[in-house]
């Protein structure tokens, strides 16, 4: 492994630039997810080949606008960082939550990105991304975060958790 200042530097960026693709298309940020490529960036997520370019890119994960919410925890990162096209794979999961009519359910995905990071004047960026599905597990969920409505106990509403955790106070 190279361990120089500049392999050790792109190694970080890399890393940061994967957690804040994560972290944009958790808090629906997509001028940050657009970001983390270059303008011409060539994809492929789950099979489907997008058409080159960043818009294409965008155009496709904008779907998590639609989900209740989402988690991506990145990690495992690998990291080729010698010679003058880096190169990274990474895991993740990605926790999404979706209203249904049965109530909120959580699909929860495992993920590998398979990345080509060209030098750009305003650092590394993602050039070539292959979003790789490795397996899938959907459950219903209960909600605890004040973010969230939750059923409150022997309630026929919603209520905050902070609603809930107030009233249990009062109540002892």
């Amino acid at each position: 492994m190279n361990a120089s200042p500049q392999a050790l530097a792109d190694r970080l960026e890399i890393t940061d630039i994967l957690v804040r693709y994560g972290e944009g298309l958790d808090r629906r940020d997509l001028d940050a997810v657009r970001g983390c490529f270059t303008a011409d960036v060539r994809a492929e997520y789950a099979g489907v080949v997008l058409a080159p370019g960043v818009d294409a890119l965008i155009d496709h994960v904008s779907v998590v606008s639609t989900f209740a919410g989402s988690m991506h925890l990145v990690g495992n990162v690998v990291a080729d960082v010698d010679g003058e096209t880096p190169r990274s794979t990474c895991r993740c999961v990605a926790y999404v939550l979706r209203d249904t009519g049965e109530g909120v359910r959580m699909f929860m995905r495992g993920l590998t990105y398979q990345d080509r990071w060209a030098r750009t004047p305003a650092g590394l960026r993602i050039d070539r991304r292959r979003h790789i599905p490795e397996w899938s597990v959907e459950a219903p969920v209960e909600l605890f975060t004040a973010s969230h409505r939750v059923a409150g106990p022997g309630a026929k509403s919603l209520y905050s958790s902070e609603e809930i955790i107030d009233s249990s106070i009062r109540r002892s």
